[in-house]
């Protein structure tokens, strides 16, 4: 059950740079906000366009960015490494972990950008079906 109103999400990404799955979570995007990832990805600078898709991604990702699940990322600390955190009643929690976070793993911002403002949902039935004998076969003709 979809509760409207409710933009309290969770996304699991599996980073392929180390192979780990992190839990990010994240809120709905105003509409305004969607209007504007979608207009900022191309901008005008006189009569050239300027393809500007990796900004956006960062910049609007880190917006709905709200939190991460503690202990997906580490952080040194009095010397030593020990989970980061998002919440502020962990003895793990640093402010600055947004920060950090879009320093050290903007691919996953930028993933999660793709995931909340360009692949929200999908069609279901849109895949391309097989005949009886295994051939690929266009929607239009199921």
């Amino acid at each position: 059950m979809i509760i409207l109103g409710d933009d309290k999400r969770t996304v699991i990404i599996e980073d392929n740079k180390t192979g780990q799955e992190v839990l990010l979570e994240y809120r709905d995007p105003s509409t305004e906000e969607e209007i504007q990832y979608s207009n900022n990805q191309i901008k005008r600078r006189g009569n050239k366009p300027q393809i500007e898709v990796a900004e956006t991604r960062l910049k609007y990702g880190a917006r709905v960015l709200t939190g991460i699940r503690e202990g997906d990322f580490g952080q040194i600390k009095d010397g030593k490494t020990c989970p980061l955190s998002s919440d502020p009643n962990s003895e793990n929690y640093n402010p600055a972990w947004k920060k950090l976070v879009k320093k050290h793993a903007r691919h996953l911002i930028m993933l999660l950008a793709v995931h909340v403002f360009e692949a929200p949902a999908r069609l279901v039935g849109s895949e391309e079906k097989e005949d009886d004998e295994g051939d690929e076969v266009d929607n239009e003709d199921v």
